[in-house]
């Protein structure tokens, strides 16, 4: 006679386990007993996963055992890729950011290479029209010089012709200094062929 198989009398807790409620009390722990703490759950979970795997390849448990736990694996894939996909999509923006500031950049080093250029060509026009403006002012102090010196080569020739030869200076408003006549000198009209060293 064979006997009955005892029925399962194990009862299985579907509220948190030890790795949960390990977690309760974390926002009041110090900085270096959560990362312990951490790193305690993620050896946990590591074998956890382990011992299921090892399981299911002696066949002790079957893909409907495991069911629970492919969700979690997928869960985290899918988390995974989402993450995965979300940076790609922050660095592909950097990306767009980056291209955009480089032709920025390029547009506005042109703009001030033209810029640039225009000041130096304008410093060129100005240091050409300052040495012309120097020569003028060179130019009109020797032509003033030599007025001055003509000047007093007709006075000096005026004064000896009078005594030497009765030729005096006879001054016009209008047209300056000019060499008379002996007769103008002794009250005589103006002759033709005066000379004027105006």
């Amino acid at each position: 006679m064979t006997q009955d198989p005892q029925p399962d009398t194990t009862t299985i807790p579907n509220n948190p386990g030890s790795c949960a409620l390990r977690l309760l009390h974390i926002a009041h722990l110090p900085s270096h007993k959560k990362k312990s703490l951490l790193r305690s759950l993620a050896s946990d979970i590591t074998t956890t996963f382990i011992l299921i795997a090892q399981h299911a390849e002696s066949g002790i448990l079957t893909r409907k055992h495991t069911g629970p736990i492919n969700a979690v694996i997928e869960t985290i894939k899918e988390t995974e890729i989402s993450q995965r996909e979300m940076l790609e999509d922050c660095v592909r923006k950097y990306k767009r950011r980056i291209r955009r500031m480089k032709r920025e950049k390029i547009w506005v080093r042109g703009k001030l290479g033209n810029v640039i250029r225009g000041v130096h060509e304008m410093v060129a026009v100005w240091r050409e029209r300052g040495r012309r403006f120097e020569s003028l002012v060179e130019e009109l102090a020797a032509v003033r010089q030599e007025c001055e010196i003509l000047r007093a080569s007709c006075r000096g020739l005026g004064a000896g012709m009078g005594m030497g030869m009765g030729v005096g200076m006879a001054f016009d408003g209008e047209n300056g200094v000019r060499i008379a006549s002996p007769m103008e000198v002794d009250g005589g009209g103006e002759r033709e062929g005066s000379v004027d060293c105006s």
